[in-house]
């Protein structure tokens, strides 16, 4: 092979790759530009989200802005709240869960573990960093649903949180569908449920409220303590082994 043919072939195979490269180059700017726009989507349906949430639970603080209002439209969850208070050992089995997939037979209560309920809203987050705190404080561990990324039926997944737990600790500020709805699984199946509100807007409550099973806070280290204090004086199992317990 003569050096001109050489140089041709050479030139081909340049020019074959070059055109590879710039083909590849244009598919990877697409997919990034098109990653790039749905990030921005995201972004912006977040946002707008979250300021719909924050302008429905300003609405649902104005609708709870008294004690005969707060009193009225919480009778179901006050009526009752003399019972004693103990941690959950066992898993309750109800055709319910069948229905979402969920197979009893692979749960077991865990020892020290603590399911709460809240909104999501980045406004909330102080109320869970207290929780959270008051949980560690007594010994325990607190979990919500959106601390891992769920691909798939986030409902199921908060279920089975409810299963495992000892204890539930719903937030009742903003009257959350969600949560209330959870919280009524959780109350069904019979896992103890600690409901804390807070009551910085509504100056004297008109009914009795010192059963450890509503709490109303005026800030978020008082939440802390008072649920800290509960949390402490009904652990049952706060020395032992923080081991998962399968019920025989």
């Amino acid at each position: 092979m003569d050096e001109v043919k050489l140089i041709e072939i050479i030139a081909i195979l340049v020019s074959f790759f070059s055109l590879v490269y710039v083909c590849v180059s244009i598919v990877i700017n697409k997919k990034n530009e098109r990653s790039i726009q749905e990030k921005i989507t995201k972004v912006i349906i977040d946002y707008e989200r979250e300021q719909m949430e924050k302008q429905m639970y300003a609405q649902a603080e104005m609708a709870t802005s008294n004690p005969l209002r707060f009193s009225d439209m919480n009778h179901l969850l006050l009526y009752n709240l003399d019972g004693e208070l103990k941690f959950s050992n066992t898993v309750t089995d109800n055709s319910f869960f069948e229905d979402h997939g969920i197979n009893l037979g692979d749960f077991a209560v865990e020892s020290g573990f603590v399911a709460c309920l809240m909104p999501f809203i980045s406004s909330y987050k102080p109320k869970y960093e207290a929780i959270r705190l008051a949980c560690a404080d007594a010994g325990l561990h607190c979990h919500r649903s959106d601390e891992e990324f769920i691909l798939g039926d986030i409902l199921k997944y908060t279920i089975e949180m409810i299963l495992k737990s000892q204890i539930v600790i719903a937030v009742l500020d903003g009257r959350n569908a969600n949560v209330y709805y959870e919280m009524g699984i959780a109350q069904s199946i019979g896992k103890p449920v600690i409901m804390v509100a807070d009551d910085s807007k509504m100056g004297e409550i008109p009914f009795d409220v010192k059963s450890n099973r509503m709490l109303f806070y005026k800030n978020h280290n008082q939440l802390r303590v008072m649920l800290r204090d509960v949390l402490i004086s009904n652990t049952n199992s706060k020395d032992e082994p923080r081991t998962k317990e399968r019920d025989n």
